[in-house]
């Protein structure tokens, strides 16, 4: 049974390093253990960035580029606790497998941020179907 702490967060931007500090501040408070962000409006995230927003507990990260000033995703995991493996990066989403340490526990998580032009919504929808689990 997974009983980790997760957040998902629409944070409207990581530009700001005040921002950065407080997501930290709130994941550490809450002893987090997988952090979903959308909107992070990034193109590049590095490690350095990754240790400034989830500090040394989640100290693993995988990122969806931003489009210019628009979307963008983050995941962060807390490596101690989870194991990660098949990283799939695609236009809205970004799923990862993630395996409970302790209890060999495996599950999918998918972070989605949606277009906000009408003209993607096919496209999104497609990859939503895609991304799905099945069964």
């Amino acid at each position: 049974m997974i009983s980790e702490h997760i957040m998902c967060w629409n944070v409207r931007g990581l530009y700001y390093p005040a921002k950065r500090e407080a997501i930290h501040e709130v994941a550490t408070t809450n002893r987090i253990s997988i952090m979903c962000l959308q909107h992070t409006k990034l193109a590049i995230m590095d490690q350095r960035m990754c240790s400034e927003i989830g500090g040394p507990r989640l100290n693993n990260f995988s990122y969806l580029p931003a489009d210019g000033s628009r979307g963008g995703a983050a995941t962060f995991w807390d490596d101690d606790i989870l194991q990660h493996s098949d990283i799939n990066i695609r236009n809205f989403s970004l799923s990862v497998r993630l395996t409970q340490r302790s209890a060999n526990t495996a599950f999918h998580l998918t972070n989605v941020y949606g277009p906000t032009d009408d003209t993607d919504k096919e496209n999104f929808l497609q990859e939503m179907c895609e991304v799905a689990p099945s069964g």
